[in-house]
């Protein structure tokens, strides 16, 4: 019977107060959202960009729109609660492809590439996900000191810990270019751990002073030098 009661309380009420607390144990749910709860707040925000994420997204919108002719539909775009520290906003427009970057970013500096092959057929992201995204990096030139002489695969299996992708670091790299006139890892390379070859090597991205140019190699993910580093990406 729906409103049986078990004890002082109606049996519907005991189940949804034992399922909390189960959840909140489980860290299924957080404490935080059922404080938002409790306060007449909705604890499931959309993620919709406001503030001064609006406004990079925006900066992002006019980027896509004057290099590539790309409409970016911002409605769309969810952006998750920014961490400390980590506080570069990257938008990955969905009608855009790793070459498409590629090639706009060799219009604008000098490029190299380790295969003559289009970058779309021959390197794919293990976290693939429809429309446009948005996350968040460490705004920093170099790549994570925090992770210096840790490989993609151990930054995948053991520290469980995501990294930008092949396509996310060239528009990363073009954004910089835009507002500064400069360069990402001059001294370092960015390995992007989330992409990989078919394979099995991962994107490594740097800026070759020497060259003059950037660079997009190709190295194992067993590999770890102390100027290969991850880009962290909270998403």
């Amino acid at each position: 019977m729906p409103n049986a009661m078990v004890g002082d309380m109606p049996r519907r009420d005991l189940g949804i107060f034992t399922d909390t607390v189960l959840k909140l144990r489980d860290q299924v749910r957080t404490f935080d959202e059922l404080d938002a709860f409790n306060k007449g707040r909705n604890p499931f925000p959309s993620g919709k960009p406001t503030g001064k994420a609006r406004k990079v997204v925006e900066e992002w919108s006019e980027l896509y729109d004057h290099l590539f002719g790309y409409k970016l539909d911002m409605s769309g775009i969810y952006v998750p609660a920014k961490v400390a520290g980590i506080e570069r906003l990257i938008v990955e427009a969905e009608g855009i492809t790793t070459q498409m970057a590629f090639d706009k970013a060799k219009e604008l500096f000098p490029c190299w590439k380790c295969t003559d092959e289009s970058l779309d057929k021959v390197v794919y992201n293990l976290y693939p996900r429809r429309g446009s995204i948005g996350y968040w990096a460490r705004d920093r030139v170099e790549a994570d000191e925090e992770y210096r002489n840790v490989c993609a695969e151990d930054m995948l299996m053991k520290k469980r810990i995501s990294g930008i992708g092949l396509r996310g670091r060239i528009l990363y790299e073009i954004k910089f270019f835009k507002e500064t006139g400069k360069h990402l890892d001059i001294n370092n390379g960015t390995i992007c751990s989330s992409s990989r070859y078919l394979d099995g090597y991962v994107p490594l991205v740097l800026w070759h002073s020497y060259g003059g140019k950037m660079y997009v190699s190709r190295i194992r993910p067993q590999d770890a030098y102390d100027s290969w580093r991850v880009r962290e990406a909270v998403s």
